[in-house]
This record gives structure tokens, sequence and C-alpha cells, in this order.
């Protein structure tokens, strides 16, 4: 057999293979790259989105925090106006406890004035009944003397008369029958004159005695009418000291009513103040619910306190249209209550401020849980800066594998023009300086061994590709996932920039030394191209195992187990 046409089936089938080593690497490396254009075309969808979803978080961000500001500022105003609505009730309610209290006192006083009048009444009419009975007694018994001695009189003044009219009978008789006929006539009109004249003192002594007798009738009747006069007016302070305790009644049933209105409206703001901490957590459709809660609660607020100012109007006229008509009998009252109502007063006075104190706690409560929700929103846009951040790492990375491919396309279409070229050599060798057998098939065989290295070489780069394209993906995929779950704390990891890899074309090695500070140039001939070596070297020459790193993708350097992870392509 021909050695020549052995070796240019030879060449032509080496060229075979490296033209089909060549296409299958150009065909993968297109793949390869139609892969990362499709997997760049997601991610860089997938960045706009994720950028969208955050400009958006951050658009709905700024809005709640002005929302919760705007709100802040709205519950900050609100429980400043309820502080002063309550401050201004208890206000109200300290003067209008005043008032009753001096109220009630005036009508104790009133109720204490008229029962010790009542009393000084009492003993005066018992004193005055019993002086008028003994008066009474006295002028009976001195009627019924005058009397008797009237009627002694009249009997003797009767008897006095007649025996003076017998006497007159017998001296006229004695005088008819006197045989004297010298009769004395102004003598005896002396006489009867001066008898008529006693008897007229005598019945205007009568007279005199039966007006007393009648004036002490009439004060009898008088003391009489007096005692009854005293009965009606004892049983009338009595009916109005019945009316007044019903009075005190009734206007203690007030006053507890107007107490209940007072804790009702404290235990609704009190409730309205333990439902306002709930704000800052929600979000802003719930928030502005919670504000117009707020706001017909405050309403409603508003509507009861009103109904309580008509209400304490009411019961201001009606205490004042009281104070007008028994002024002094409550004023007694209230003194005869005055140390059961000091003390239910200090009760109550000390069950507000309780309230107070409680309600302030709860403020001070719901502040902190704002300001701790204002935190938690601020570590929220923390987190949101970092994946940013993170996103903006991740681009930066897609940029320099970007990069890494761009320059591995280069190498390797510049390492497949080498090669062509070196074919090219090799036929024009063949063609102008045809050499011995022994030489062209050392030269062949160096060739051969060099295109096998180079295609071993650049399917290792191809392997390699295809695992950071799939740790990329994989990184891809846990962001977006990482994005999408409710713990986002966890960063994906950041890869280190690390710089392309050094590249000689004559020495044909990596991570040694560029083409341009390569110390072993070799002499070119006139064709351009340095000589082949001699066989007896290709054969001396055994081959030797490169180390070689999965990771950097880097030979003669390390391992894969001695990995410092700081080199790339």
């Amino acid at each position: 057999m021909n050695p020549d046409s052995s070796l240019q089936a030879e060449c032509e089938r080496l060229r075979r293979e490296l033209a089909d080593r060549e296409r299958i690497t150009e065909s993968a490396l297109k793949r390869q790259a139609d892969v990362l254009e499709v997997v760049t075309d997601d991610f860089q969808k997938q960045i706009a989105e994720l950028n969208a979803q955050v400009l958006a978080s951050s658009k709905e961000l700024v809005t709640s925090r002005q929302e919760c500001s705007s709100i802040k500022e709205q519950s900050q105003v609100t429980i400043t106006e309820l502080q002063d609505e309550i401050h201004r009730m208890k206000c109200k309610f300290t003067e209008e406890e005043s008032k009753y209290k001096e109220t009630l006192s005036c009508y104790q006083k009133r109720i204490e004035g008229l029962t010790a009048q009542l009393d000084s009444m009492k003993g005066k009419t018992s004193a005055t009944v019993m002086e008028q009975s003994v008066a009474l007694r006295k002028l009976e018994e001195k009627l019924k003397f005058t009397e008797r001695q009237l009627l002694d009189y009249q009997q003797s003044v009767l008897l006095s008369a007649q025996q003076a009219v017998h006497n007159q009978i017998e001296q006229v008789s004695e005088l008819a029958d006197d045989a004297n006929p010298v009769l004395d006539k102004p003598a005896l009109l002396e006489q009867l004159k001066q008898q008529r004249i006693a008897y007229e003192e005598q019945l205007e002594r009568l007279k005199v005695l039966e007006s007393e007798r009648n004036s002490a009738l009439e004060t009898q009747h008088a003391s009489v009418d007096r005692i009854h006069q005293l009965e009606g007016e004892l049983s009338s302070i009595r009916e109005e000291l019945l009316s007044s305790g019903s009075k005190q009644e009734e206007l203690k049933n007030q006053l507890n009513a107007v107490k209940e209105t007072r804790d009702k409206v404290l235990a609704e703001l009190s409730q309205l103040l333990s439902e306002l901490p709930a704000v800052p957590g929600l979000s802003a459709n719930s928030e502005r619910d919670l504000a117009q809660e707020l706001r017909v609660r405050i309403g409603l607020l508003e509507k009861h306190a009103a109904e309580a100012e008509t209400h304490r109007d009411e019961l201001k006229c009606q205490v004042q249209t009281l104070q007008h008509e028994r002024t002094e009998l409550e004023r007694e009252l209230a003194l005869l209550n005055a140390s059961h109502s000091n003390q239910d007063k200090q009760q109550d006075l000390e069950t507000v401020l309780e309230q107070l104190e409680v309600t302030r706690q709860k403020m001070h409560d719901m502040e902190t849980r704002t300001s701790n929700a204002l935190k938690e929103l601020e570590n929220k846009s923390v987190e949101l800066q970092k994946m940013q951040k993170s996103l903006d790492e991740t681009l930066q990375q897609r940029d320099q594998l970007q990069q890494a491919h761009q320059q591995t396309m280069a190498m390797l279409e510049t390492e497949r023009r080498h090669l062509q070229e070196r074919i090219r050599v090799a036929e024009s060798g063949e063609q102008v300086q045809p050499s011995s057998p022994n030489d062209q098939l050392s030269r062949l065989l160096e060739e051969k061994n060099g295109a096998e290295s180079q295609v071993a070489f650049l399917n290792s780069i191809i392997v390699d590709l295809h695992e950071k394209n799939k740790e990329l993906e994989d990184r891809v995929r846990s962001m977006l996932f990482l994005e999408d779950s409710v713990s986002r704390q966890v960063n994906p990891a950041v890869v280190n920039s690390r710089p392309p890899r050094r590249w000689c074309d004559h020495c044909l090695v990596f991570d040694s030394h560029e083409t341009e500070d390569c110390p072993n140039k070799p002499d070119h001939v006139e064709n351009g191209f340095k000589p082949r070596r001699k066989l007896s070297a290709l054969v001396s020459q055994q081959p030797s195992s490169r180390i070689y790193c999965d990771i950097c993708g880097v030979f003669d350097k390390h391992t894969t187990e001695n990995c410092t992870d700081a080199q790339t392509f």
C-alpha cells in the first residue's frame, strides 16, 4: 500500500473527523447559545417583572407609609380630641356634682331648719295649747264664778228690788193709810231717783259682766280655732316632709341616671381607645374601613354626648324648678345624706381616675405598637432593598456569564481558525516541501493528538457551560421562589466576580500567560508558521494527566477538591 495514499486517506479521515467535530461543537455551541438566549430572555422578563413588582411594592410601601402617617396623625388628633372631651366631660361632671352637692346640702339645711322649726312649733304649739287650755280652764272657772256671782247678784238685786218695791208699796200704803195729810213728795221723788240710779248701776254691772262673759267665750272659740289651725299646719308640714322625701328619691334616681350615662360614655370611650391599636398592622382598605368606623363611632359618641348634654340641660331645668319650689327642703335633705353621698362620689371619682389611667396605658401601648409596626415596615423596606441589590448582582452575574460565553465563543472560533490554518499549512507543506513519510506521519499524529486534545477540551468546556447554565437556572428559580415565599430572609448566593482566563496561542495552555507574553515564541519560517517537532520527540513524550477543576474550569492549577473559587473563564 502506498504510504502517500494512506497518509492522504488518514488526512482526509482526520479532516472529516475534525470537520465533524467542528460541526458538533458548533451545533452544541449554537444550541447552548440558543438556550442561553432563551434563559437570558426569560431571566430579563423575570427581572423586568421583579423590577415592576419592586416598583409596585415601593409605591405601595410609600402609599402605606403615607396612609399610616396620616392615620397616625388622625388617630393622634382624635385621641387628643377625645382626651379634651374626656377632660371637659370630667369638668362638667365635677361641676354638676358640686352643684348637686350644693343643692343637696341646701335641701338638707332647709329640711333641718324646717325640722327644727317644726320641733319648735310643736313645742310652742304644745306650750301654747297647754297655756291656752289652762287659761281656758281659768276663764271657764272665772266665767262660772262670774255667772254664779251674776246670778247671785241678780238674785240679790231682784230680791233687793222686790224688797224695795215691797218697802215702797208698804211705804205707799203706809203713806196712803197715814192720816197725816202732809206728804213729802220731793223726798219721795228723790228716794225713787236714788233707787232708779242704783238699779241702773246694777244693770250696767250686769251688762259689763255679760260682755266679759261673751269676750271669754270668744277667746275660748279663738283658742279652739288656733288649735285647729296649728293642727292643720302640722299636718301640712308632715305632708311636705313626705313630698320632700319623694322628691329626694326622684332626685336620687335622676342622679343615678346621670351616673349611668357618664359610665356608658366612659365605657364607649374605653372601648374606642382599646380598638385603635389594631390600625398599623392592617392593609390600606382595612385602614380606610377602620378610619370610617372610627368616624362613625366618633359621630355616635358625639350623638351620645349631645344626648347627655340635652339630658343634663333637662336635669338642670328640673333641678332649678326643684330649687325654686323646695330649695330649703332639698338643702336639708342633702345635709342628711351628705356623708353617704360624699363617699359614693369619692368612689366614683376614684373609678373615673382608674379608667383614665387605664386609658392612658392603652394609649401608650397603642403608640408602642404603632412604632413597632413602623419598624416592621422599615425592615420590609430594607428587605426589599436587599432583594433589589440581589437582583442587581444577579444581573451583573448574568452579564459576566454572557461576556464569558462570548469570550469562549471567540476563543473557540480562534481555535477553529487556527486548526483550519494548520490543516491548510499541513496540506501546503505536503505540496511545497515534500518530506519523508516519517515526518509527515509524525506531523499527522501530532495534529491528530492536538485535535483530539482540543476536542476533549471543547467538550469539557461545553459540559462546564451546561453545568453553569443549570446552576444559573437553579439560582433564578430559587430567587423567584424566595420572592414568592413568605420568608424573604435567605438571600441568594453571591458569585464572586472573577477575571477571564489567560490563553497562549503558541503553547496552547490556559492560565499560564498571554500570547503576547509567551517566553517560547517560535522562529517563523518563510510561510509564517512555526516548524513541527520531530516524531522522536512526540514518541518520547508520554501523555501526562493534567489536573483540572470542575468549578473554575481551569487546567494545571488545582483540583476540584482544592478549589478556592477565585477564577472563571
